[in-house]
């Protein structure tokens, strides 16, 4: 009596791994890809949330935070290499007047050190430039109100965080 063998041979595995393998090495580009589009998406959604609370803060307030050292001090300073981070956190979820004017998830700030950041889908901080307080380096392109923006994907900016081309980079995301 014969006996009837069921199942794959060795080859035959081999070769449907092999077409997996392919498949999925196709797939892998398109798929950074989405998760970059998305990424983009929810910073353009975050900037246009930031500028919501910052208008409903400035209908409280009568002014824009100011652009302040990292001590919190609005004092006009030259910041230097220093991005003007700005308590911005501490502004938007104050509890005074009408506040909070937004909230955040956990993954969404940096509590590494004193001054609370909020962060970009990339980790990096949203940097904001304020027009309140008549400091050394007023926004380039909201001249009257703030410029926010994030760094992007690859973490920089156009000529330096102060700069007038700042923002401007080819992945940077801003408010103008």
């Amino acid at each position: 009596m014969k006996k009837n063998k069921s199942g794959f041979t060795l080859t035959e595995l081999i070769v449907a791994m092999g077409i997996i393998a392919i498949l999925a090495a196709l797939l892998m580009p398109a798929a950074h890809r989405a998760r970059q589009h998305v990424r983009k998406q929810r910073c353009k959604t975050m900037i246009a949330s930031i500028e919501m609370a910052l208008e409903m803060y400035r209908t409280d307030f009568g002014v824009y935070p100011p652009t302040g050292n990292r001590n919190g001090n609005t004092e006009a300073t030259n910041w230097g290499a220093t991005p003007p981070i700005v308590n911005l956190y501490g502004a938007l979820t104050t509890d005074r007047r009408g506040g909070p004017y937004i909230g955040f998830r956990p993954e969404e700030l940096d509590t590494s050190d004193s001054l609370t950041k909020i962060l970009d889908p990339w980790r990096n901080p949203y940097v904001f430039v304020s027009s309140t307080g008549g400091q050394i380096n007023p926004p380039w392109h909201n001249t009257r109100t703030f410029d926010i923006y994030s760094k992007g994907p690859d973490g920089v900016t156009t000529g330096g965080d102060l700069s007038q081309t700042a923002g401007t980079g080819k992945d940077d995301i801003n408010n103008w």
